[in-house]
Order: C-alpha cells, then sequence, then structure tokens
C-alpha cells in the first residue's frame, strides 16, 4: 500500500500490484528518453516508493500541476514539461547539480505548501514565522527567503486571512456573525479586522457582505491594499 502523499515508481513493461485504498491516484506516464541520464536510478527504484524529502516534493509538486493543467496556456507547456523534467530528476537522483536545476520549481511547492499550513491554522493565535517553521520543518532564513518576493511572511498570513473573511462574507449561506468569522480568521480584535478590512477592500466588513447578500459581484483580492477594481461603496449607495 503506497501511504498518502509519496511518489511511486513502475514500469509498464511489468505487471504492478497494489492494495487500493479509498484515496484518489494520480499517474504520470514519463518516456525514458525524456529522463535519460536517470534511467539506473529508475531501474533501481522500481515498486518502491520515494519515501524522501524530494520525493515528498515531487508528490506535492504533481498535485499541483494537475490542479493547474486545465487552466495553463499552450505557450506555457514546454516550461512546464522542463520543470517537471527537473523535478523527477532532482527526486530520483537528488545531487548539487539536479536540484540546483530544480530550484525554482521546488521553491514554487515549498511556497504552495506553507500557504496551506497557513489556511489550515488561520484560526491560531500563535500562527507566525517561528510556528511556520516546525510546521513546514524549514529553517527561519529559509522562510524568509521564501516569502521575500510575496511581501514577507506576516503579510502573506494577513493576505490569507483577509481572503478567508472576505469568503465567508461573500457567502449567502454563511450564518456566523462577522465577529465570528474575523475571530475564526485569526483576527481577535474587532477594530483591527474593521480597520485592516477596510484599507484592503475600501469598504467596512458589514459593507461588503451587504453588497455580497444583494447579489452584487464582489471585486476579487489582490496582495495589496487599496481601491479594489469595482468600488464597493458606490455599489452600497446604489442598493
Amino acid at each position: 500500500m503506497l501511504p498518502a502523499g509519496l511518489v511511486s515508481v513502475s514500469s509498464l513493461d511489468e505487471v504492478f500490484v497494489s492494495e487500493r485504498t479509498d484515496i484518489d491516484w494520480l499517474c504520470l506516464f514519463v518516456p525514458r528518453e525524456v529522463v535519460p541520464e536517470v534511467g539506473p536510478a529508475l531501474n533501481a527504484l522500481r515498486n518502491r516508493s520515494l519515501d524522501t524529502p524530494m520525493g515528498r516534493i515531487l508528490a506535492a509538486y504533481l498535485r499541483q500541476v494537475a490542479l493547474e493543467l486545465p487552466k495553463l496556456d499552450t505557450s506555457e507547456v514546454p516550461r512546464l514539461v522542463e520543470a517537471t523534467r527537473a523535478m523527477i530528476t532532482a527526486a530520483v537522483a537528488p545531487s548539487t547539480d539536479t536540484l540546483a536545476a530544480a530550484a525554482a520549481p521546488i521553491e514554487t511547492v515549498q511556497i504552495a505548501r506553507i500557504r496551506t499550513l497557513i489556511r489550515q491554522h488561520l484560526s491560531s493565535a500563535t500562527l507566525g514565522p517561528e510556528r511556520l517553521c516546525r510546521l513546514a520543518g524549514v529553517s527561519r532564513s529559509a522562510l524568509y527567503r521564501l516569502f521575500a518576493s510575496q511581501g514577507g511572511v506576516a503579510h502573506c498570513i494577513q493576505v490569507e486571512r483577509l481572503r478567508a473573511t472576505s469568503r465567508a462574507l461573500a457567502n449567502p449561506e454563511e450564518r456566523r456573525s462577522i465577529a465570528k468569522i474575523a475571530q475564526d480568521a485569526g483576527f481577535f480584535e474587532h477594530s483591527t479586522f474593521s480597520r485592516t478590512f477596510r484599507r484592503w477592500f475600501g469598504c467596512t466588513p458589514s459593507e461588503f457582505r451587504i453588497a455580497a447578500m444583494a447579489g452584487h459581484i464582489v471585486p476579487m483580492m489582490s496582495t495589496k491594499p487599496g481601491p479594489r477594481p469595482l468600488d464597493l461603496v458606490d455599489v452600497l449607495r446604489r442598493l
């Protein structure tokens, strides 16, 4: 049985028997000529799982590719092929050179994985760089480096919290109070939440909710505060 979140290597020229569970399976068929330099390593890994740090990163990468593939533009396919080739090579035969070649997709996977951890722990009052380092198994310097181009770790946590609250406020089936929604997303001071929300969306949480409940289009949140493409205050004035 293959543990969840791992990659297993097998060949199409042989029968591979495994115990099925209720988990989803994602299969990627790779011609050997795509990765000829790791042929011997692939042979050695037949019918085995890549239970290694890079093996788990490869598994996370493939799940992300499966999610993004339907939205992929044709012009981006060659770059995706090259990135996938680099990831497979780095997972199967890790070395200084192969890891360096896969640095960009590895970084993308790590950022996506940490963002998922942030979303899973939004309600925690102790969610911050130190806890994320423990959850993700990375050093503080590595964490800061990964999110330097994203505005920083604290900024990303705030963005995820604001996204969670805006999604809840725009949901017509949501029955929680605004204060409860904010608290569940990690905003424990109502005044701080209202001020931060208004700075990002240009309106108060209650105004946002009223506009959404009235069926008006709620603007998508960007990663920077400021006026939205659709001014919700103007929308509210027209109700």
